[in-house]
C-alpha cells in the first residue's frame, strides 16, 4: 500500500524460521515462501504471519487479499502481535465479499503436514501460476485463464457471447450484393474489430482485478471496455495490418508479430497507453516469446475448431437459429478465454520482467 512505512516487514524469528528470514532479506522471497509455506501449513505462527506479510505485497507471490487476510489472521488469534496491524492494513483494502471469503477459509483451515499454502487451504487442488508464479509456462497461463473465466464466467461469457452477435448477424444476413466487391468483407472486418477491441477492453480489467483478488462486477468490466475502446481498436488495427501482413507473405512473419505484440491490449488498457503499447510488448515479450508462441497457436486452433464445429451444426441443422446461436457462443467462449489469457500473460511477464514493483502499479489499477 502506497505510503506505508516498513515498521510491519517481517522480523527475525525462531531458528527454524531463519533459513526463510535471510533468504527474504536478501531479495530472494521465493526461496523464503518454499521455507516458510511448510511451517505455516503446520500451524507455526511466525511464518503465518511472513506469509500474509508476502501476500499483502505480492513479494515472490500474487498478491492476494483473501490469502493475506487468512494467514495474518490465524497468526493473530494465536498471539502473533505484529500479525494484528497487519491484518487491520490488509482489511482497509477489501471488499466486504472478500473478508467474508477470507472468514470462511479461517473457518475452515487446518493444520495440515507438508502441504503448501494452497493445497493446505483447498485439500489437493491445483492453483494455476498466476497464485504460484515461478516460470512463465504455457500450461500455467492456459490454467490459469480457464480458473479466472471460471470464476467470472457470467458477466465475461454474458459480454463475449452478445458482442458476437453484430458481426454474425451482418455475415449470416446482409446479402453479398449490399456492398460492391470488397464492401462485405471490409464492413464485417470493421464490427468485428470494434466488438472485440471491446471484449478485450474490458476482459482485462477484469482479469487483472481477479488476479489481485478483486472480483470486478459487471457494470465495471462495461465501463473500462467503454474507456479504453477507441485505444485498445487502435492497437488492434495496427497488430491486425502488421501480423496479416506478415501471414500473407511467408506466414512465419506474421506468427512472429504476433508474438510480439502479444501483450500490447492488455498493456494499453492497464498502463493507460495507445500505440507506444506495441513498444511495451516487445519489452515485455522478450525472452519469452517461445512459450508466447504455443499459446497464439493454442488459441488460434481452439478458434479454428470452434468455427468448423459451428460450420458442422449448420450443414446438418434445419434450424438457422440453432446453429447462429451455437455460432456466437462457441466464438464468444474462445474470445472471452483469448482475452482473459493474453491478460493473464500480461500480468505474469510484468512480474517476471519487474517483480514486486508491478504490484504496486496493479494496485492502482482503477
Amino acid at each position: 500500500m502506497s505510503g506505508d512505512s516498513h515498521d510491519n516487514e517481517p522480523i527475525s524469528g525462531s531458528e527454524n524460521l531463519d533459513s526463510g528470514y535471510q533468504a527474504y532479506k536478501s531479495g530472494d522471497h521465493k526461496v523464503a515462501l518454499q521455507h516458510w509455506e511448510p511451517l505455516a501449513a503446520r500451524g507455526d505462527t511466525e511464518a503465518q504471519f511472513y506469509l500474509g506479510w508476502m501476500y499483502f505485497k505480492g513479494k515472490g507471490i500474487s498478491r492476494d487479499l483473501k490469502f493475506a487476510y487468512m494467514w495474518t489472521n490465524l497468526a493473530a488469534s494465536r498471539g502473533q502481535i505484529k500479525a494484528k496491524d497487519v491484518r487491520d492494513l490488509i482489511v482497509k483494502e477489501m471488499t466486504p465479499e472478500q473478508i467474508a471469503e477470507a472468514e470462511r477459509m479461517v473457518a475452515e483451515w487446518e493444520p495440515k503436514e507438508g502441504l503448501t499454502t494452497q493445497s493446505a487451504v483447498r485439500g489437493e487442488e491445483i492453483i494455476p501460476s498466476a497464485f504460484r508464479p515461478d516460470e512463465f509456462q504455457v500450461g500455467s497461463i492456459l490454467g490459469t485463464g480457464l480458473y479466472v473465466l471460471s470464476k467470472n464466467i457470467l458477466p465475461f461469457g454474458m459480454i463475449s457471447i452478445l458482442l458476437m452477435v453484430p458481426p454474425h448477424l451482418f455475415a449470416l444476413f446482409v446479402r453479398q450484393d449490399v456492398f460492391p466487391g470488397w464492401g462485405n468483407t471490409a464492413v464485417y472486418i470493421i464490427i468485428y474489430f470494434v466488438v472485440t477491441s471491446f471484449i478485450s477492453a474490458a476482459l482485462v480489467y477484469g482479469t487483472i482485478q481477479q488476479l489481485n483478488g478483486q472480483q470486478a462486477q459487471l457494470g465495471q468490466v462495461i465501463n473500462r471496455g467503454l474507456r479504453f475502446i477507441l485505444p485498445v481498436l487502435g492497437v488492434a488495427c495496427v497488430m491486425g495490418v502488421i501480423t496479416g501482413v506478415g501471414i500473407a507473405l511467408f506466414v512465419v512473419p506474421g506468427l512472429i508479430f504476433a508474438t510480439m505484440f502479444w501483450v500490447a491490449i492488455p498493456a494499453a488498457v492497464v498502463e493507460g497507453r495507445e500505440l507506444s503499447s506495441l513498444g511495451r510488448s516487445l519489452e515485455l515479450t522478450k525472452g519469452y516469446r517461445w512459450p508466447i508462441l504455443g499459446l497464439v497457436l493454442i488459441i488460434g486452433v481452439l478458434g479454428f475448431v470452434a468455427n468448423l464445429i459451428g460450420n458442422w451444426i449448420a450443414a446438418e441443422t434445419t434450424s438457422t437459429f440453432f446453429a447462429f446461436l451455437i455460432s456466437i457462443v462457441l466464438a464468444g467462449i474462445v474470445t472471452a478465454f483469448g482475452a482473459v489469457v493474453s491478460a493473464v500473460g500480461y500480468y505474469e511477464l510484468r512480474i517476471a520482467n519487474e517483480g514486486e514493483d508491478a504490484y504496486t502499479v496493479m494496485a492502482r489499477f482503477d
